[in-house]
């Protein structure tokens, strides 16, 4: 119950002191979880290895390994401020560009698969779908003790997102979909250890695969998004134009064929701010 009650002493601070002193007091957290988490220290290392190439100095990715940690610890900081911001200051600090292919897919009917990664400011991300009135559904790891993840679900849920556990039916997905909604999974991390092994920065790595699944099923658009966290702590994110989604007598390529769309743009997003890839497991090592 230890992490329960820090995140709940954390949830009280963040609204109440001055967002300039919480990004200094966290990125200070971070600097110190970078020394602590020596196995998430080893796994950031490994991703960016393969991310910015081989020939990267070993100073080099340490120092983006640090802005890797202070990164998570930044996003833990706006996802404890959520309860005491309004939708207005919110919508302040966010600046989405595409936002209109996402509207053009949820026009459709047919149900939106919104694919993104553990990248950049997420938390903020979600929120904007339910402030901008999308009826959407976030697929989430289950965390512990159950407290933890309801105290967190009920943050990313503020402003009406439903939080879905990872280990839920797929059937609540299937319904969510058949009524138009949104559903959205990330691509980077295979939590069900159900995915499948392919290309990713040029090397095999298992990544989930059930987003391309789903769409593949259902005809639900498949849309790609990405948030950046800016300088100031804005967000700047871009969402990508729908997919092609193929329904071949080839299921398996298919499947494949979805999932590589939607990693040749993480790739580029990734790549371009490789340290804002919050990812603390080792995706390439599973292989």
């Amino acid at each position: 119950m230890a992490s329960y009650f820090f995140y709940r002493l954390f949830g009280w601070l963040a609204p109440r002191i001055p967002p300039r002193v919480g990004y200094w007091l966290f990125a200070r957290i971070g600097d110190l979880f970078y020394w602590l988490d020596a196995d998430g220290r080893r796994a950031v290392l490994d991703n960016l290895r393969h991310v910015v190439g081989p020939d990267a100095s070993d100073s080099i990715l340490a120092d983006k390994a640090r802005l890797t940690f202070r990164m998570q610890a930044y996003n833990y900081f706006d996802l404890f401020r959520v309860p005491g911001m309004s939708a207005e200051e919110i919508e302040a600090r966010s600046h989405v560009e595409g936002w209109e292919h996402l509207e053009s897919a949820v026009a459709r009917g047919q149900g939106v698969i919104l694919v993104s990664a553990h990248f950049g400011n997420v938390d903020v991300l979600l929120q904007i779908l339910g402030i901008r009135g999308i009826k959407s559904s976030v697929v989430m790891e289950r965390l512990q003790p159950e407290p933890l993840f309801q105290y967190v679900a009920g943050i990313r849920g503020r402003f009406g997102t439903k939080i879905v556990p990872v280990d839920a039916s797929a059937r609540f997905l299937f319904r969510a979909l058949r009524a138009g909604e949104v559903v959205v999974l990330v691509l980077d991390r295979d939590v069900t250890d159900s995915g499948v092994v392919i290309e990713f920065f040029g090397a095999p790595a298992k990544l989930p695969d059930g987003y391309a699944r789903l769409a593949r099923r259902t005809g639900a658009s498949v849309v790609i998004a990405f948030g950046l966290r800016l300088p100031d702590h804005q967000l700047r994110a871009r969402v990508e134009p729908a997919l092609h989604v193929p329904q071949t007598d080839d299921r398996a390529g298919d499947v494949r064929a979805i999932m590589r769309q939607a990693l040749d743009i993480a790739e580029k997003h990734i790549a371009e701010h490789p340290e804002q890839w919050v990812m603390f497991r080792p995706i390439w090592k599973s292989c």
